[in-house]
């Protein structure tokens, strides 16, 4: 299902309580949402939406709805991921919504991506690595460390957000935006980075995406707001906006 890009609060608050068959009570739209900003980000394939606050357990019945599997719940119980991860946080959110693409070898590039550029900037200067055969704009075989530490300060630069306000993006933020909005997430392949810290002293959790509808974001509510974007190992990142 994708919803309208912006819609009435009332009309977006009825369309999420029809969808998670509970009542959502969705906030204004933020001042940010702009005519002039809207069209800016739209290109970079940035769509508004709002998240509301929803713990997508296990046991939870929401018809055609696709959720982790057992192993992202069994990694919550083992305390190797937070005990709040399967949570969503209650806001607006830019989202990236780039399709992705599938592995072939190390040559997969994201179709028109309009982060290539600034990815391939960052390689030229050698601040990210990679592989032989990786292109120069792929968002492919870039690290961790280096989507937090590189590319998503050179992202917030390049969209006029604050370098603390762009992030990676946390697995069920994914899985919501792909059940919600983008159906074309889980579609490829690929693996992700999302912003959730695993087992301690990895530096995030991986997924591979297909069929799972994981995702990325950013909350524009009085909490700030996350501005999601999509990256490697495939990837997806986010940035915030907004007062916290």
């Amino acid at each position: 299902m994708l919803l309208p890009v912006i819609v009435s609060q009332y009309d977006l608050s009825q369309v999420l309580a029809s969808r998670l068959r509970m009542p959502v009570l969705v906030d204004p739209i933020p001042l940010e949402f702009t005519p002039e900003n809207l069209a800016r980000w739209a290109k970079f394939c940035l769509m508004p939406m709002f998240l509301p606050d929803v713990e997508i357990t296990e046991d939870m019945d929401i018809p055609g709805w696709t959720k982790p599997k057992k192993w992202f719940y069994d990694q919550i119980r083992g305390g190797k991921i937070s005990a709040d991860s399967a949570k969503l946080s209650h806001g607006w959110y830019l989202a990236d919504i780039t399709h992705g693409a599938d592995y072939t070898y190390g040559t997969q590039v994201f179709p028109s991506d309009w982060l290539s550029p600034i990815i391939a900037r960052l390689r030229e200067q050698g601040k990210i690595g990679k592989y032989n055969n990786i292109p120069m704009g792929s968002r492919f075989a870039i690290t961790n460390d280096e989507w937090r530490n590189v590319v998503c300060p050179a992202i917030a630069e390049a969209l006029g957000f604050r370098p603390e306000q762009v992030r990676l993006e946390r697995a069920i933020e994914f899985n919501a935006i792909g059940n919600l909005y983008d159906p074309n997430r889980g579609k490829y392949n690929m693996w992700e980075w999302f912003e959730d810290i695993f087992g301690g002293f990895q530096p995030a959790l991986r997924w591979m995406s297909r069929g799972r509808r994981l995702f990325g974001v950013g909350n524009f509510s009085t909490k700030g707001g996350v501005l999601h974007i999509d990256g490697e190992i495939g990837y997806h990142t986010g940035a915030t906006t907004g007062s916290r």
